[in-house]
């Protein structure tokens, strides 16, 4: 299936950018063992190849875990360590940029897809114009 070469296969770990800098999970995430950092549009996107995943989870994880209070309840210092999002997932070599209207159909048919009970996962290339919202299509 050549559609495979489009996409390889990453772990993909999202935090917020607005409670912890960039410096300091680069730190923690490259000591671990990931490829790359990025961070845009209030979100702090770090990725890794899929063998390092569970390595770098585990490092930002025990960033938080040390910052709880004594009785293991959240402080403002665990809270910036949270992560938004974590998984090994297929993510695009590039992306396609769209327009509105085409974002509309390509937002309807991945809402189409995803909601079919006989599809597990789906994956796209779509990159969509700033201000779109494609969960409100």
């Amino acid at each position: 299936d050549a559609t495979i070469f489009v996409f390889d296969r990453k772990g993909v770990i999202e935090m917020d950018a607005e409670k912890v800098s960039e410096d300091e999970v680069m730190e923690v995430a490259l000591e671990a063992g990931a490829d790359d950092i990025v961070n845009e549009d209030g979100v702090i996107t770090v990725t890794t190849d899929p063998s390092v995943f569970d390595a770098v989870v585990e490092a930002i994880q025990a960033k938080h875990d040390a910052a709880l209070s004594p009785k293991e309840e959240e402080t403002p210092e665990s809270e910036k360590w949270a992560t938004l999002s974590a998984s090994v997932s297929m993510v695009p070599q590039a992306y396609t940029s769209v327009d509105a209207d085409t974002a509309k159909k390509v937002a309807k048919l991945l809402n189409k897809l995803e909601e079919d009970e006989d599809v597990q996962n789906v994956y796209s290339t779509v990159e969509y114009p700033d201000g779109f919202d494609p969960d409100a299509e």
